[in-house]
């Protein structure tokens, strides 16, 4: 793969992961690990109280379709 090639896909996926969910307002990137979001939504006084969106889900109209398509199994 030439080193262009490597970049702009770098670049793509970084884009991607810096998108808000359409639920959460939170990053795609926290949404990585098994699809909940690790975002903290602010503290009690104690503790960080964790966001409970279960699944990211894209903001962006287009964005959504395609994530329902993949989802579906219609496109891959």
């Amino acid at each position: 793969m030439r080193e262009e090639e490597r970049s702009k896909r770098i670049i793509d996926r970084i884009i991607e992961f810096s998108k808000h969910c359409g639920r959460c307002k939170h990053m795609h990137l926290s949404h990585i690990e098994s699809g909940h979001c690790i975002a903290a939504n602010g503290t009690n006084g104690e503790q960080l109280v964790i966001c409970t969106c279960k699944e990211y889900l894209p903001e962006d109209n287009l964005d959504y379709i395609e994530w329902l398509a993949k989802k579906k199994g219609i496109i891959k």
